[in-house]
């Protein structure tokens, strides 16, 4: 005889119980939905209380009509639907490869806000899951998102803490970007300046004390985009002073009213230009050792000079071969030595190859502009041979996109960005007031 124990257990699920997890899972998933939708039924249940239910829904829907209409309220809200809904889609995505990406230890979905290229978010990592499974798995949360491109960005200050952008559209697509400083007043050449945007819509600044800087692209690339903001800073600095080479005389010609000196096609004016600078760099240097100081400072009230120098290949391959090896000469010592003194060399040109830029003067340029070019050989030349193998080349940049490029600063990995964009009337009044500065 069997006893009351040896009696099969009832193993039956609790439908009831599992039903009532189901539910609390799906509110909590919708949870923004929910509150929006439930906050105006609560509403009228209260108002229809004490006026009755046709004056409280005329109240209620004369209130969400004025909500929707005011822009700021409107915006809140289709933002919170859509941070919603794409933490959704990524707690799905990352639940499809929990167990292949993650050893079953799935992140925890943190904030999640849109930016300038679709959609960015935290993600908190288990135990036993590092930034490295994150980065492994990029590929395929692009593929379960249905998204071209999910790139990883590990927080320096906490490991397990990784932020994702999901790519959803061209961050470069948008046309140019105007340039949110072309109405100052007044700048310094030895505070950073803001040139342009990365692919996340950050800004991105460019520090050019003690700095030389190349600029190479195809033409239509662009590259005046950054010549003309690097102009526009100096000659909006009263205390420094502007040079400018232009073979072709049209792209820096405005600058003239301000520069401290101009030179166009003529070659032996450009060799007098750089022959002026490289004796005002001697008397600094002089100035240095008088002080026993090392390198021009701003509290030393002498004021930075900026050599702008555009299609410096008309300049540096002249049929007159005596005279082409002069300006070289000269713009090697500028580069190299110029620096403590308080001069700035920009150069700009199509290829920097060796037959063109000296390697002498190349290797002495830090900061390196890679705008569009036709070939990846051409892309390293610019910013330094292997980073097309490391998957970083300006020949991938898209014809419909100029003023785009790839920035090296010094120990940095070149970056991605557009520069902003000056127009004619932009330029007219920075020449104006830069004018009424130097009076």
């Amino acid at each position: 005889m069997s006893s009351a124990s040896d009696a099969p257990k009832d193993t039956t699920p609790d439908l009831a119980a599992e039903l009532l997890e189901a539910v609390l899972a799906f509110l909590w998933r919708f949870r923004v939905e929910v509150v929006l939708l439930g906050l105006p039924a609560a509403s009228f249940g209260l108002l229809a209380r004490s006026l009755g239910p046709t004056p409280a829904g005329a109240l209620l829907g004369v209130a969400l009509v004025v909500l929707l209409v005011v822009p700021a309220t409107r915006r809140f809200l289709v933002e919170r639907l859509a941070r919603a809904h794409w933490r959704r889609r990524l707690e799905k995505a990352l639940g499809h490869l929990a167990h292949d990406c993650f050893a079953d230890r799935r992140p925890v979905v943190g904030r999640v806000r849109r930016s300038a290229v679709g959609v960015g978010c935290v993600l908190h990592l288990r135990p036993g899951s590092t930034p490295a499974h994150v980065v492994g798995a990029a590929e395929h949360l692009a593929t379960a998102l249905g998204v071209g491109e999910v790139r990883v960005e590990r927080e320096k200050a906490d490991a397990s803490v990784v932020r994702l952008n999901v790519v959803t559209r061209d961050p470069f697509g948008r046309g140019p970007i105007a340039c949110p400083w072309a109405g100052i007043a007044q700048t310094s050449l030895f505070e950073p300046l803001p040139i342009g945007e990365d692919e996340l819509g950050r800004v991105v600044s460019l520090s050019l004390v003690e700095r030389n800087l190349l600029a190479g692209g195809e033409p239509g690339s662009a590259k005046s985009n950054l010549l003309q903001q690097i102009s526009a800073v100096t000659a909006l600095d009263p205390t420094a002073s502007l040079w400018c080479l232009d073979p072709k005389v049209v792209e820096l010609a405005r600058w003239t009213p301000v520069a401290a000196g101009v030179a166009g096609p003529d070659l032996a004016e450009a060799i007098g230009v750089l022959q002026r600078l490289a004796d005002e760099m001697a008397r600094r240097y002089a100035y240095l050792q008088q002080r026993r100081a090392r390198k021009i400072a701003a509290a030393d009230g002498l004021g930075l000079h900026v050599l702008v120098v555009d299609e410096a290949m008309i300049y540096l391959t002249d049929p007159d071969k005596l005279a082409a090896a002069e300006f070289a000469s000269l713009l090697r010592k500028l580069v190299a030595l110029g620096r403590a003194a308080g001069i700035i060399v920009v150069l700009a040109t199509q290829k920097p190859a060796t037959d063109v830029v000296p390697s002498s003067v190349r290797d002495n340029i830090a900061i390196r502009a890679a705008f569009r070019c036709t070939t990846k050989d051409a892309s390293d030349t610019i910013l330094g041979a292997g980073w097309a193998a490391r998957g970083i080349s300006a020949a991938d940049i898209e014809v419909g996109q100029p003023g785009v490029c790839y920035l090296l600063a010094e120990g940095t990995t070149p970056q991605k960005l557009r520069c902003y964009h000056l127009g004619d009337e932009d330029l007219d009044g920075i020449v104006a007031r830069a004018e009424a500065l130097r009076r």
